[in-house]
């Protein structure tokens, strides 16, 4: 399949964009992509791109293939992930294709599609995989028409805002997406708002735009304290993953995000579904239930959490990457800018800074995302490896999304990245102590092991 295959992945399409992006490899995703809408009824759909420089090649190569394919194409030009999601539900459209490399590094770039308002499948992205290689593809003559939702986005998120908000906002948007937008709508609320890096610049020069790493927020954190913000946020390279840090210039988690939304919602609706993925914090369960809710877990990954929402009828999701999903006053997609609004309505509502917010919840320690390098090829192999070694060590179990295991006082999780050559790593322990030692025990094993699986796929190469 002529290096094809590896950009296929569970949640998206996503690849090196100079190589694996090829102009050869476009002409034929893009006609699969267009060929595989049609056939699952969408006649005509929206198309925008972020601020990579190999986006605008992207752009018009899949717009190029999906007007070969018979389906019309509202175009955004460029836009933020959840502006795109957004002009779906606004157009009415059958559906969307967002082109971001979303938080990777700037060499990277893909493509998320919609289907009738979803996300599509892990197994329909491989339909389009088989569509690609084999060229089965659908002919006929779409056109293309310029359109700008922006401004309407930004109106219906600012319809939940109570009164003006009044507080000192520090942002960090990465020079990504978010740039052009946050100021904007932070503004509009009545904020008083220092931006950082706002300018969209795809080479991420000051750091890789994804807000999960402690260290890509140490900025935003100086800039909080320097100038007594309430509240920072950090968004990721297509805003649709949100960070926070409060006034004292403390991380607020993905987690403690997620809480803070969960108990809104599950106060106001008892009864309330909530769906969160398998690294969150186990301090949900009993929250939630406390709170009058109930908890489902999910695969991690946006087309993971979005149909456990709709199996269970959930009112919200969320993820510990920064992922939140509304369907309690909102359209249900993962948008950065709705999730950032709403965190400054709680801190309005309440009358709290973040800080007292985050005093009121149980306390425990978590480590961030760690990600160890280990192929596409041999990822799967390595994991495998790595949960017969910790049989026999702890109690390690294969869960619904990885191996988790457990040792007196914490619980960690070790999961294939669906969207990184990468192991994904997250403990948390009842204290700071624990926590060291789960990891200390845990990590260099994992490193170990797939750094076998790399040296063998070097010598292979070689």
């Amino acid at each position: 399949m002529n290096k094809i295959p590896s950009i296929f992945r569970a949640y998206d399409i996503r690849g090196l964009a100079d190589t694996e992006l090829s102009e050869e490899v476009m002409l034929r995703l893009s006609r699969a992509i267009g060929s595989f809408l049609k056939r699952n009824g969408a006649r005509k759909i929206s198309v925008g791109h972020d601020c990579r420089e190999s986006s605008q090649r992207l752009y018009r190569s899949i717009i190029e293939g999906i007007n070969a394919s018979g389906i019309n194409v509202m175009a955004l030009g460029p836009v933020a992930t959840p502006v795109l999601y957004f002009s779906t539900f606004h157009l009415g459209l059958d559906g969307g294709i967002a082109i971001t490399g979303s938080h990777n590094s700037a060499a990277f770039n893909g493509f998320k599609i919609m289907l009738g308002g979803r996300p599509l499948r892990a197994d329909e992205i491989q339909q389009i995989a088989r569509m690609s290689h084999y060229q089965d593809f659908m002919t006929g003559a779409g056109w293309t028409r310029p359109v700008s939702v922006t401004s309407s986005y930004l109106d219906r998120i600012i319809q939940d805002a109570p009164r003006p908000l009044g507080f000192q906002v520090v942002v960090d948007s990465a020079h990504g997406m978010a740039g052009p937008l946050a100021g904007e709508l932070l503004r509009r609320l009545g904020c008083k708002v220092v931006e950082l890096h706002a300018e969209p610049d795809g080479r991420f020069p000051n750091h890789p735009p994804d807000p999960t790493v402690p260290a890509h927020l140490e900025k935003l954190i100086t800039a909080v304290v320097e100038n007594g913000a309430l509240v920072g946020l950090a968004f990721d390279g297509d805003a649709d993953r949100l960070a926070a840090v409060d006034g004292t210039g403390r991380i607020i988690t993905g987690e403690d995000l997620l809480l803070l939304f969960a108990r809104q919602v599950a106060l106001a609706k008892p009864g309330a579904a909530i769906v969160a993925d398998v690294t969150a914090t186990r301090k949900l369960e009993g929250c939630i239930a406390q709170w009058g809710g109930t908890i489902v877990r999910s695969r991690t990954g946006r087309n993971m959490i979005h149909p456990k929402m709709d199996e269970v009828g959930a009112t919200l999701g969320g993820e510990s990457s920064g992922h939140f999903f509304f369907r309690d006053r909102y359209y249900g997609f993962d948008d950065a800018m709705y999730a950032a609004n709403r965190l400054l309505c709680l801190l309005a509502q309440t009358e709290k800074t973040p800080q007292r917010l985050l005093a009121e919840l149980p306390q425990s320690f978590m480590s961030p995302i760690i990600r160890i390098h280990c192929p596409d090829s041999a990822k799967w192999d390595a994991l495998e490896t790595i949960r017969k070694q910790f049989g026999a060590e702890m109690k390690a179990i294969v869960g619904i999304d990885g191996v988790e295991f457990e040792r007196k006082g914490g619980w960690g999780i070790i999961r294939v990245s669906n969207t990184e050559p990468a192991l994904v790593l997250r403990f948390e322990a009842d204290s700071k102590e624990t926590l060291e030692l789960l990891q200390h025990a845990v990590q260099p094993m994992v490193q170990e092991i797939a750094s076998r699986y790399t040296t063998v796929q070097s010598k292979e190469m070689t």
